[in-house]
């Protein structure tokens, strides 16, 4: 019953109105005042604000108004700042602004992610060990970061480091998402893939509490104190993190991507979604404790209520009426209601609006095959076709440039020439271009060599020195046109390596191993493994019947209107009383 009771109340906390003193007390914390809690309602009407305006970028994009950069921006941060709001919301105390917090979020984010990019640089690719290693870099970026961040506010409670440590997970996080956005969704294919962002959007922002704020925050909460390096919760928390983001991470497996993974994934969310719940209900009780003493009075072990406290007295700073009602008077019950249905209404109608804007296009999703050779790798590529060209052919040097098929003549020398030749039924042109390298490197038997597409290309020494510069004929294109359609010649490279310079330094190179010609649109490249096989990135469209997004679109239309109706219907009654 209590249970019931407190969600009650904190519902009509959220929806019912509210007045420019309320507005100005949460937006001018952190300045003194009395120390007291409200029932957390901005968070609620930043969410609403923010879903509506995403699906009115979403609408916006689609009909190539605005660029990308704006949807990214409005998809990857709704969910972890409205987070963040809540969080803030719940803090009892009233000494960390709102700005504080969002400066977190924002320098945190970029801080953490810079951290992490550097660690990146490892590139690792190899199955759970490429998992692993994320989750150390990113989890260890967020932590250097919160405690930079606590030393710099100077604040040791549990509940506020609890804050600025979810609010560098969830700046953390909207970056992240940024990138997803446009790396899962606009990058291959604009406008036409927006409904792959789009989907990214919302399940990668309204997933904010179960992953990188909540385990960033609690981080935060275990190094609250006097020197937490000789506590042993912040490694035991930093330990959970790392655990935690490495499952969540699971369906990025290729062999557990699917129904494998996602069940894992999901039950990470949930344990670390009860972690944060859990810290926070326990760093509130402690606030509510200092309140009491501040006042003289010593609460039971369970924070219930002294005896000497008066009914209707909320330790949280709320006072409710005797009755227990959280209705107040009948004009306040009608202004409740028309909330709830105005938020329904901006509800309903946001999604109206992503319904025709990516629902009729389907959406897409990404998986990566594994072949043992290259050849089963290139046929789901060339759609089955045997493709094949000389990449050794060495460029025919004509008397007349008019027997290329293409040429470029620039400042007296021929800068590049195009060649054709048929070769199995189908017509390559290949593409010279004369270039100028200025960077001469000596291997370790003193010969000079410039680097060449991934290869090491000898020349000849001027007066037994390096020349300063050397044009290098060297073939940059092939391209094949089938049934009018002009598709260029693809590389594979293989891992970075080194080649010898002067004897005792590298010169870093990724060398192209294999070449292909991609006739299939939803493959997005190949890569070769370093156990010798290679993965192929395939998109995979996932189609929506038009007669169930018609369905859809109508139904949340109906919605919206009828919630929009109520809203006036209960804001008319709520004037007349």
């Amino acid at each position: 019953m209590k249970a019931k009771e407190a969600l009650k109340k904190f519902a009509y906390e959220t929806f019912r109105p509210r007045t420019r003193e309320d507005y100005a007390e949460l937006f001018t914390r952190g300045r003194g005042g009395e120390e007291r809690a409200s029932y957390p309602w901005l968070y609620a009407r930043a969410l609403l604000f923010f879903l509506l305006l995403f699906s009115a970028l979403s609408v916006c994009y689609s009909a190539s108004f605005i660029n990308l950069f704006s949807l990214a921006f409005a998809g990857g941060i709704f969910g972890d700042l409205t987070f963040i709001i809540l969080l803030y919301e719940l803090y009892p105390k009233r000494d960390l602004s709102l700005l504080t917090l969002a400066a977190a979020l924002v320098f945190g984010g970029l801080i953490s992610t810079g951290y992490s990019t550097l660690l990146y640089a490892a590139d690792i690719h190899a199955p759970f060990a490429e998992q692993a290693y994320t989750a150390f870099a990113e989890e260890t970026g967020k932590a250097l970061t919160t405690v930079i961040l606590l030393l710099i506010i100077k604040k040791r409670s549990p509940m506020c480091c609890l804050l600025v440590g979810a609010a560098v997970g969830g700046g953390y996080s909207a970056f992240e998402n940024m990138w997803y956005m446009y790396a899962d969704g606009l990058a291959y294919g604009g406008a036409a893939n927006l409904s792959a962002a789009l989907q990214t959007a919302l399940w990668r922002s309204l997933g904010t509490p179960f992953s990188h704020a909540a385990w960033a925050g609690a981080f935060g909460w275990a190094v609250s104190g006097c020197k937490p390096y000789k506590k042993w919760q912040p490694y035991a928390v930093f330990a959970f993190n790392y655990v935690m983001h490495f499952f969540v991470n699971f369906p990025l497996i290729p062999m557990f991507s699917g129904w494998r993974g996602y069940p894992i994934s999901a039950v990470t969310g949930i344990i670390s979604i009860v972690l944060i719940i859990y810290l926070v209900i326990i760093s509130r009780r402690e606030v509510a404790a200092d309140v009491f003493a501040d006042e003289g009075r010593v609460p039971n072990p369970a924070y219930s209520l002294p005896s000497d406290v008066p009914r209707g007295y909320d330790p949280f700073g709320v006072r409710v009426n005797v009755e227990g009602e959280t209705g107040g008077s009948g004009s306040e019950r009608c202004r409740f209601i028309a909330n709830v249905l105005a938020a329904a209404a901006i509800a309903c109608f946001s999604f109206m609006l992503l319904g025709p804007t990516c629902v009729f296009g389907g959406y897409n999703r990404y998986k990566s095959y594994t072949y043992a050779t290259f050849e089963e790798a290139k046929q789901l590529a060339q759609n089955g076709l045997e493709l094949y060209h000389d990449e050794e052919r060495p460029m025919v040097v004509y008397a007349d440039l008019s027997q290329n098929y293409a040429y470029t003549y620039e400042d007296g020398r021929v800068t590049s020439v195009a060649q054709r030749e048929e070769y199995g039924g189908y017509l390559y042109t290949y593409e010279y271009v004369n270039v100028k390298y200025t960077n001469i490197y000596t291997d370790s038997e003193g010969r000079y060599f410039v680097v060449s597409d991934g290869k090491q290309v000898f020349v000849d020494a001027v007066d037994g020195q390096p020349p300063e510069e050397v044009y290098i004929w060297s073939l940059r294109y092939v391209w094949t046109e089938i049934e009018g359609v002009i598709y260029y010649r693809q590389n594979v490279y293989a891992d970075a390596s080194y080649l010898a310079v002067g004897g005792n330094t590298g010169l870093e190179v990724s060398p192209i191993v294999y070449h292909y010609f991609s006739l299939n649109p939803n493959v997005l490249y190949i890569s070769a493994n370093a156990g010798g096989d290679f993965s192929v990135r395939v998109r995979e469209d996932v189609p929506v019947r038009f007669a169930e997004s018609i369905a859809a679109t109508v139904i949340f239309g109906a919605a919206a209107i009828a919630s929009g109706t109520g809203y006036i219907i209960y804001k008319k009654k709520a004037r007349r009383i």
